[in-house]
């Protein structure tokens, strides 16, 4: 009777084991895709914080858009940032055959704030030194690299110009040297309360800065100024309401002809109005040149792109640099009174936010396979026969102008530099 009792009891607990044995296997987790046999694509859900803090920037390397890159005086490229991260530096590393990020520049890597700067033009014609600004000045949109510049104050200085939108200094052109780290030079430049660009040019061994602005009498008429850089004597115009001042308060970028005989404006067209050696500087006319119309979706090889950037090539006055913020390309043009032809052409003609990479093996890009996003900055510099475009995705690229021909534009490309910040929910959306 108690052998009965002892049998039912571990026939109980045998029920009782097989249960939960059959339970847990049924709630087990199959083998992982891609872990064995006959392997499956893994399907992987990620489950996204949607709150602000997704908008945080990763790293310290990406660019801002970059409405301007130019080259100081030991080849250096200095690039101009619009939504606050300052004016920074790329220098080339011979060991790794690369521009790079240089973090000794400025301070902390950036020109952002400008102190005690060494020499003021006033808007009044009236100079000062050593004026204390104490202004933020790290949104930037044009700049220019002046070299060997002396006045009464400064001695043969190498310095970068640029203009800032931040606001309150809308006015202002700053000039810092080329280590990043000293204000050297304000210009409030007279009859100007808003610098809408600005070029500065060499001519006859004076350096001349030219710019276009707003008036600060009234935000409906356009204003001029031109100013010797070693005097720091300047000519000023303003201008009357109408489709003159309109063009001035809407163009996207200008640039001064090696003479200093003709002001080329791009709104889209290309523009030339005439300048004359006045007083102090010069006087711009009111009456327009040259004139070359843009072609809605263009031929890139002969027909006139959406012009939005554009420089005037130091070895010859009639030959133009144009980009495209629009058509995603670039240009080189002959231009003269009668109108502008197309020499040659780089760029695939539709936006790409690719950073341009040669293939394995190669050094460089094809004409028509060269990435573009929005190129609003274009600068050709004399002493290195270089050209540089900056575009809105961050990145910077390098052309020999030498080889901007139907022929050897296939060799024109060089080195491409920066690239865009990137924020935690774009991280996530590209992995």
């Amino acid at each position: 009777m108690q052998m009965d009792k002892i049998y039912k009891i571990l026939k109980l607990l045998f029920v009782i084991f097989l249960f939960f044995n059959l339970q847990t296997s049924s709630n087990s987790k199959p083998v992982p895709p891609g872990a064995g046999e006959g392997d499956v694509a893994a399907n992987i859900l990620f489950l996204v914080d949607s709150s602000a803090s997704m908008s945080a920037w990763i790293g310290s390397d990406g660019l801002d858009n970059v409405p301007n890159a130019v080259y100081d005086s030991a080849g250096r490229v200095i690039a101009t940032q619009g939504r606050g991260q300052g004016v920074v530096r790329y220098t080339y590393n011979d060991t790794d055959a690369e521009y790079q990020r240089d973090r000794t520049f400025g301070n902390n890597g950036a020109i952002k704030f400008a102190g005690t700067c060494r020499q003021v033009l006033f808007n009044n014609g009236a100079t000062s030194t050593n004026q204390r600004m104490n202004t933020n000045v790290s949104r930037n949109k044009n700049a220019k690299s002046v070299r060997g510049l002396t006045t009464n104050v400064l001695t043969n200085e190498n310095l970068i110009f640029f203009s800032t939108t931040v606001r309150r200094t809308y006015h202002l052109i700053f000039a810092f040297d080329e280590t990043g780290k000293n204000c050297r030079m304000v210009l409030d430049l007279p009859e100007i309360g808003t610098v809408r660009g600005f070029d500065v040019k060499t001519i006859n061994g004076v350096p001349y800065i030219f710019a276009l602005g707003v008036s600060n009498a009234s935000r409906r008429n356009g204003a001029f100024a031109s100013c010797n850089l070693q005097t720091l004597m300047c000519e000023t115009q303003r201008f009357g309401r109408g489709g003159y001042s309109n063009l001035i308060r809407s163009f996207s970028r200008m640039s001064v002809n090696n003479e200093g005989t003709m002001l080329y404006m791009a709104n889209g067209n290309l523009q030339g109005y005439q300048l004359t050696r006045t007083g102090n500087a010069f006087s711009l006319s009111q009456n327009r040149q040259r004139f070359c119309v843009r072609t809605n979706n263009p031929t890139l090889t002969n027909q006139l792109i959406n012009v939005t950037s554009l420089a005037v090539s130091p070895d010859d006055s009639n030959i133009l640099y144009v980009g495209s913020a629009i058509n995603f390309a670039i240009q080189k043009l002959q231009v003269s009174d009668t109108g502008c032809t197309v020499v040659s052409s780089i760029g695939k003609g539709i936006r790409s936010l690719n950073k341009n990479d040669p293939a394995t093996g190669s050094t460089t890009i094809n004409g028509d396979d060269v990435n573009f996003s929005q190129v609003w900055g274009l600068e050709v510099d004399a002493a290195n026969s270089r050209i540089l475009t900056s575009t809105e995705y961050g990145f910077i690229d390098e052309f020999n102008e030498d080889n901007f021909t139907t022929g050897a534009r296939d060799t024109a490309w060089l080195e491409s530099m920066g690239g865009p910040r990137i924020n935690r929910w774009t991280g996530v959306k590209q992995a």
